[in-house]
């Protein structure tokens, strides 16, 4: 086999594609391609200390979220002991202040699909999901307090998860100012855009 020199590794105009049998290798030619002048960055571009930033304010967002719990409403920490499950995607959190114990989605719930007044969420790598169904007083309830149904859905399966429940179907419906997902909810549509969850 004989030695390749600089000129054979060239790749402006050619690109290695195998060797034969005696030792040498055939090379096809491609045009090569025409540079963007600099200073010139793709539309889709995103400068990577704007990138860091969303990052941090996702996580800062992400992180935060409220005790279910009636009459608590107070930010809920990582447990520790129980930690992360990376196979489920869930992270086990507790309220300092009431001492109740929850879950949620490392990731955010992830909208699967929508039908009418039904929102399907996964989360994480887990096969399991959450159908979240709204009732029509619930959607104008929280759309006069500028939540949009789809966000209303999510905060529903975000306190399912931080209620412990981690499949099957949760009904916002009902007598729904005595329930404690209405007031999970109300809490996430008052609160600080600093401390919002997914």
């Amino acid at each position: 086999m004989r030695d390749i020199s600089n000129e054979d590794i060239r790749t402006d105009t050619t690109m290695k594609t195998g060797w034969r049998r005696n030792g040498s290798y055939r090379r096809n030619q491609f045009p090569q391609v025409e540079r963007a002048p600099a200073g010139l960055k793709p539309a889709h571009f995103i400068e990577p200390e704007t990138a860091a930033a969303q990052c941090t304010d996702y996580h800062r967002e992400n992180i935060m979220m409220l005790c279910p719990a009636t009459h608590c409403g107070h930010m809920m920490e990582a447990d520790v002991r129980a930690g992360y499950d990376p196979c489920s995607g869930l992270e086990c959190l507790y309220c300092p202040r009431c001492g109740h114990r929850g879950m949620k989605a490392r990731d955010g719930v992830q909208l699967l699909f929508t039908g009418q007044h039904e929102y399907v969420f996964s989360y994480g790598p887990s096969l399991s999901h959450l159908k979240v169904v709204l009732s029509m007083v619930a959607i104008n309830l929280f759309r006069t307090q500028g939540m949009a149904p789809t966000q209303l859905a999510a905060h529903v399966a975000d306190w399912a998860l931080l209620m412990g429940q981690v499949c099957g179907t949760v009904r916002f419906a009902g007598d729904l100012v005595l329930s404690s997902c209405y007031e999970y909810c109300r809490r996430q549509a008052t609160k600080s855009p600093a401390v919002s969850s997914l």
